[in-house]
């Protein structure tokens, strides 16, 4: 235990030769800020306003009325507590942006870090299903992480040793996790090598580029496979190692990003990933760069605080945390996520309930999260297809900005851009929404969730709604009377003239003002034979 601390405080103390590599990860971390909050202005009142599909008041005022304001407040940490009003989430999206631009800027870069974090916690926690997605808790975790990094770096011009650990671990835990949780897939597409037969057609939003990868010779499709395995199994071990090593990490890391963002549209996810991986460099590694050797300095602090070190040395913790519970026997449960809730809700092992407590605030403040993906993979791409009617005879559809909703040819490139409505509509295809995993958010539940509401402020013609999306085949028209949801089963076709392939599911609900909607549209044994089902 001596030794232990006595490496601790080696490494607090200790300069990295990162400079320029952290420089650059910070610059490149406030142009995903950008990304993420800036476009918000167009939707964050018509997702989480007063009136929006998840109401940030109403979730506040029903978490007040079952623990009090303080545990509120610690639950969904977040300016919007002290000026509940729709301008308060533009103010917060703006100062948030300020904070992004700072960063981009080099311009007072801890304060630009703090600003743009604080911000972005006070939306996204607040934000309920839409912003419990993994790429914004990506995103919290890593930006809670740039404040020591750019807080010292631009007091004392150098970032410590164990800030450039901690990174490195995040990078490592980041790709370890998705490589490990797909030996749980519940199928058998990785053991027989069909893992690309369907991943490409069975993303949410796939690019354009897409058809072109499935179609590739099943050679390519298994070596690229095996590939994927030793990238994200074997070579997140690299991080730790020498200048070779750290190097093929690095390209190996930018590669699998760089063809996911190429074929898919995850927002900026992998974006995000890529900024994050120039961390395993040092100054050295950057030979484009002119590079002169960063000396020690006299006129610094000796060593982090203790405070800074406790913060990091428990971050530390929790990651090592995250990934011993990835090869527990069910990696799918709730208790992967280590989630405080959840534990002591249902454990009935009073240990695991006790060492469960001190993470509720971190799980609360997102400052560290567990990753994974890729679970599982439907077979075919799957449609909830929405339309309306005066009559209940005629019917006009509705569609989506992103995502099929009738125009079966529609494919697009719009990552680091994340549509929220379209991304989670799609999931709600395969009866995965995030109130069913995310135990965080229980005060949304299957009979109040933003699905339903969705469709009943259709059946009002609501503008904040129908802004939302492409085609509103009411607008300046009286509302309709009646609202139908169909599922359909995509797969991609080698028709030149057409991308999708649509086979109807026999799924089809009818809402209306004295129908309304109340539960999910697809169950989820419906949604098994709909993505998981070669009928």
């Amino acid at each position: 235990m001596k030794q232990l601390f006595s490496n601790i405080n080696s490494l607090s103390s200790a300069q990295t030769d990162s400079r320029i590599a952290f420089s650059w990860f910070h610059r490149g971390l406030g142009l995903i800020y950008l990304f993420a909050i800036f476009p918000l202005f167009f939707q964050i009142t018509s997702l989480i306003g007063s009136n929006g599909l998840m109401p940030a008041e109403e979730l506040i005022a029903l978490s007040k009325k079952d623990q009090g304001l303080l545990q509120t407040f610690l639950q969904f940490p977040s300016l919007f507590h002290f000026f509940q009003y729709n301008v308060t989430l533009y103010v917060l999206v703006g100062l948030g942006c300020v904070g992004g631009l700072m960063l981009v800027l080099s311009f007072r870069v801890f304060f630009g870090a703090l600003l743009a974090w604080i911000s972005f916690l006070s939306i996204t926690s607040i934000g309920g299903d839409f912003f419990v997605i993994i790429i914004d808790l990506f995103l919290s975790e890593v930006g809670f992480l740039a404040l020591f990094s750019t807080y010292y770096l631009e007091k004392h011009g150098y970032t410590p040793k164990l800030v450039d650990w901690v990174f490195r671990l995040l990078n490592f835990r980041l790709w370890f996790s998705m490589g490990v949780i797909k030996f749980y897939l519940p199928q058998d597409v990785w053991s027989n090598f069909t893992f690309f037969d369907y991943f490409f057609q069975a993303q949410p939003m796939p690019s354009p580029a897409a058809p072109i990868f499935q179609a590739l010779p099943d050679f390519f499709k298994h070596a690229a496979l095996i590939g994927l395995f030793l990238g994200e199994i074997i070579v997140p071990f690299f991080v730790f190692g020498g200048k070779r090593l750290r190097r093929i990490a690095f390209f190996t890391f930018v590669l699998i990003s760089s063809l996911i963002q190429l074929t898919g549209n995850y927002g900026y996810f992998n974006v995000l990933s890529i900024i994050l991986a120039l961390l395993i460099l040092k100054d050295g590694d950057l030979k484009l760069i002119r590079v002169s050797k960063v000396t020690n300095s006299t006129n610094i602090k000796a060593s982090l605080s203790t405070t800074v070190k406790i913060l990091l040395c428990y971050h530390i913790l929790l990651q090592t945390i995250y990934c011993i519970l990835l090869f527990q026997p069910n990696p799918h449960s709730p208790q992967n996520h280590f989630n405080y809730f959840f534990i002591t809700r249902t454990s009935e092992n009073k240990f695991l309930s006790s060492i469960a407590k001190p993470f509720e605030l971190t799980e609360n403040w997102r400052m560290c999260n567990p990753y994974g993906v890729f679970r599982g993979i439907p077979y075919y791409h799957s449609e909830i297809r929405l339309s309306g009617s005066e009559d209940s005879i005629h019917w006009q559809t509705y569609e989506f900005k992103y995502v099929p909703s009738g125009k079966t040819d529609y494919l697009g490139f719009y990552a680091p851009y994340y549509p929220r409505l379209d991304h989670l509509f799609f999931y709600e295809t395969i009866a995965a929404p995030n109130y069913k995993w995310n135990p965080l958010n229980r005060y949304y539940n299957e009979n109040n969730n933003w699905v339903c509401r969705f469709i009943n402020k259709l059946l009002d013609n609501d503008p904040k709604t129908t802004q939302l999306m492409k085609h509103n085949p009411f607008e300046e028209k009286q509302a309709p009377n009646y609202i139908k949801a169909e599922v359909f089963r995509l797969s991609f076709t080698k028709d030149d003239n057409r991308c999708w392939a649509v086979k109807p599911m026999g799924i089809s609900k009818i809402y209306s003002k004295t129908n309304i909607c109340k539960k999910p549209i697809i169950s989820f044994e419906e949604a098994m034979k709909t993505i998981y089902s070669h009928d």
